[in-house]
């Protein structure tokens, strides 16, 4: 592999880990997996930077009650850009309800 073919494998498997904590509703694990600062997009366009851990915490009650969320999944993703320092992906991914309906993708 080259360096940028390690580059994207690397950060693949970050991705990976990063859904299967979600799953979990790991927030510990996402603290970790996280770069900081960290920008958060969200689907009505506002963004949210967090300096650090503190307030990464994701509400999966909440999530949950207001959604029915049960699970994510990866659908999809691609590396757009890679260089030595990071790599930037497009992905879509879904969220299902406990009987397995798939209720949202992203993005939409």
């Amino acid at each position: 592999m080259t360096m940028d073919e390690n580059s994207v494998q690397d950060a693949m498997e970050v991705i990976e880990k990063f859904f299967v904590a979600f799953n979990n509703a790991d927030n510990e694990s996402l603290k970790n997996l996280y770069n900081y600062p960290h920008i958060f997009l969200f689907g009505n366009g506002k963004a949210r930077i967090a300096e650090d851990a503190d307030g990464t915490a994701m509400d999966f009650e909440r999530l949950r009650e207001r959604e029915g969320w049960h699970r994510s999944a990866l659908d999809t993703i691609k590396a757009t850009n890679v260089s030595d320092e990071k790599v930037h992906f497009e992905l879509i991914f879904s969220r299902y309800h406990e009987d397995g309906t798939k209720y949202s993708s992203t993005p939409v």
